[in-house]
């Protein structure tokens, strides 16, 4: 792909935008996938947060495989 690749810093549930670029290379499948950076829409919530906690609360479930990483790669490997 041309262009600049973006560079990525991932944490364990999430990643940010270290280095600005025109694409970024997926770490689970090798591809290259280009984005564009743009305004939030009208309704757009500014942050969104989410927590098994009511799950663990009620059912007494906790996820065992969540990081940003295995959710990739689980869902590469279903869809590809």
């Amino acid at each position: 792909m041309s262009g600049n690749k973006a560079k990525l810093k991932f944490n364990p549930n999430n990643f940010e935008i270290v280095e600005n670029g025109d694409y970024v290379v997926c770490a689970v499948s090798g591809k290259d996938i280009p984005y564009n950076i743009v305004q939030r829409r009208k309704g757009d919530p500014a942050k969104i947060y989410a927590s098994t906690a009511y799950a663990k609360k009620i059912l007494n479930w906790s996820a065992e495989h969540s990081s940003l990483e295995n959710i990739i790669e689980t869902t590469w490997r279903i869809y590809k």
